[in-house]
């Protein structure tokens, strides 16, 4: 019998490659699955202006004007409704990714102010607009942000549940069974005469696919053409294609 190269069988196996379909899973069971769809912003990220520092939140006009002191009319943390300022002359008392409101415009990290009976007063020279993410720097509404026909990592599961993609379309899993020949090749719990191997290529490429979670079937056959003839078929009729 002539033998073949491994990249002859490479190319084989891959001319035979078939499109199982697609099937929507819950994001929490996607990891190792193909991703079969692009995860698009549902909404610009970041969703709205956020500072990137805790500090004081001011409007640039002010400053511009001479302003170096500003009364804190409330403090606003991450998570509530944007605070406005109702006059130059004031600031919000802010913390890192909370959402600023568009009366402020300019962040100033408390290590660069000094409070006092409710008076915030700077220590440096600021620059409009500084200290603050923008909204939709990062990615537009609609954009793409994972491309289809990857294997989904934790991460891109993390990117799937910040855009509220709880359901997933995947790439569907083949149903395979590994087949396994040779007289001479015994169970792995057997206890093998001194001319016979425990069987362990099948196993080996049964684990591997489980990394993929494909649980594949195995079937080992001895020798025999007639045996081969029968069961052969059989197995491969029991297989699901799409």
């Amino acid at each position: 019998m002539e033998m073949i190269t491994v990249q002859q069988a490479e190319d084989i196996i891959l001319s035979q490659t078939n499109d199982f379909g697609t099937e929507y899973i819950a994001y929490d069971q996607a990891l190792g699955r193909v991703l079969a769809e692009d995860l698009t912003a549902d909404r610009d990220l970041p969703p709205f202006d956020r500072p990137t520092v805790d500090g004081i939140a001011i409007r640039y006009s002010a400053y511009e004007k001479g302003n170096r002191s500003f009364r804190v009319k409330a403090i606003q943390s991450a998570g509530e409704a944007s605070i406005p300022i109702d006059s130059e002359t004031e600031c919000i008392e802010i913390m890192t990714g909370a959402a600023l409101d568009c009366s402020v415009d300019t962040v100033i990290r408390y290590e660069d102010i000094s409070i006092h009976n409710g008076i915030a007063t700077l220590t440096i020279d600021i620059k409009q607009g500084q200290n603050i993410h923008l909204k939709g720097r990062d990615k537009k509404e609609g954009e793409i942000l994972v491309k289809t026909n990857q294997i989904i990592t934790p991460a891109i599961i993390g990117i799937a549940s910040s855009i509220g993609k709880t359901s997933i379309n995947v790439k569907k899993l083949p149903k395979i069974i590994i087949i396994s020949t040779g007289d001479e090749m015994v169970s792995p719990e057997s206890i093998p005469s001194p001319y016979q191997l425990r069987r362990s290529n099948g196993i080996t490429i049964q684990s591997v696919l489980k990394q993929y979670h494909i649980e594949a079937d195995t079937l080992h056959l001895n020798d025999n053409y007639e045996e081969i003839k029968k069961k052969f078929p059989a197995a491969l009729l029991n297989m699901m294609f799409f």
